[in-house]
């Protein structure tokens, strides 16, 4: 009966959602700063020209994103954003550095998604019981005119 007992608490202890560490909270704090709540139809459709910042650049990107979720950027800046990367050839249009939210675990992928009006949208998401911590990223992206919303 003990060893019920014991089984049964340790499912319990292993199925519930774990606290976050500081770092990963003062991650995920930073990254609710940025979210932006959308209104109006979701019309949204892929953008297929750019690059995840690479993580060793993502201290240079905030600091070119700490007051706008966008920041216009001559091609010589972006080819630095992007030297690191294995992906570091350039599309057409001007580049632009846009603010994005995703989760931390796992680094998973971003989408970059685009509406006629020229509002973008950039996260990650993941699915789960828990809540899944967030973190600041960047993404370049190479657009027509300067988006309006981000």
């Amino acid at each position: 009966m003990l060893s019920l007992i014991l089984i049964c608490l340790a499912l319990v202890e292993s199925s519930c959602c774990r606290s976050f560490s500081l770092e990963t909270k003062r991650k995920d704090e930073a990254a609710q700063k940025w979210l932006h709540a959308w209104s109006g139809h979701y019309d949204w459709k892929p953008l297929p020209e750019w690059r995840s910042v690479p993580e060793s650049k993502m201290p240079q990107a905030e600091l070119l994103l700490r007051d706008a979720a966008v920041v216009g950027l001559t091609k010589a800046q972006a080819l630095d954003l992007l030297s690191e990367s294995s992906q570091a050839s350039t599309g057409l249009g001007v580049p632009y550095l846009l603010r994005a939210v995703g989760p931390i675990e796992g680094r998973l992928p971003l989408e970059v998604l685009i509406r006629h009006n020229g509002d973008i949208w950039v996260g990650g998401e993941a699915i789960g019981r828990c809540r899944v911590p967030i973190e600041r990223r960047a993404v370049l992206a190479w657009l027509d005119r300067t988006p309006s919303e981000v």
